[in-house]
């Protein structure tokens, strides 16, 4: 009965199948934190190129960091920045749809961040989005109270949005008068 040998005793394969996989783990593991390294070295040279005024070149760093690290919040939130500075220099609603697209995701993995809620408005707000974009500055303010950059987007936004009122309102009073006129 007793005699001291594990039931399931390993072979010399089954040791040998453990080592590739502790091997092949830590090869992942190496593989993973090289890439983030590189991540975080492509998005300091994105910050340091939109320091410079490179927004182009920034943004393209950006990109490149993110296919690597794709889940990283801080740099969606950067490629949204340099996003949001190429549309200002541009006029480019692509680059406010993408800018608009990183906030989002940004705000997905963080909600409570808000940066992600400030750059959803700005680039709401750029896309004529201004009841959405009002609500994204709302949530930017209530995360974080106080902040001038957030309270000058209400203020845009707020703004944009009589700046729409007044247009509607004098293009019902033209239509108004048109059927007027047809009256006559």
């Amino acid at each position: 009965g007793g005699g001291g040998e594990p039931l399931h005793a390993k072979t010399g394969e089954d040791k040998k199948v453990e080592e590739e996989k502790a091997e092949e783990e830590s090869g992942e593991a190496a593989a993973a934190r090289k890439a983030e390294e590189e991540a975080l070295a492509l998005k300091e040279e994105g910050n340091r190129l939109l320091a410079a005024g490179d927004v182009l070149g920034a943004e393209k760093r950006f990109s490149s960091a993110l296919a690597l690290a794709p889940d990283n919040a801080a740099m969606l939130l950067n490629r949204s920045l340099a996003r949001l500075k190429l549309a200002e220099t541009q006029g480019n609603n692509t680059a406010l749809s993408g800018a608009l697209s990183d906030a989002r995701d940004a705000a997905r993995l963080h909600s409570d961040n808000p940066k992600a809620h400030f750059r959803m408005g700005k680039a709401l707000l750029g896309l004529g989005q201004l009841s959405e974009a009002l609500a994204a500055a709302k949530k930017a303010a209530q995360l974080q109270p106080g902040d001038a950059g957030i309270s000058g987007l209400l203020s845009d936004v707020k703004s944009a949005l009589q700046r729409r009122k007044a247009e509607l309102q004098a293009e019902e009073a033209k239509r108004r008068a048109a059927d007027v006129d047809e009256l006559d």
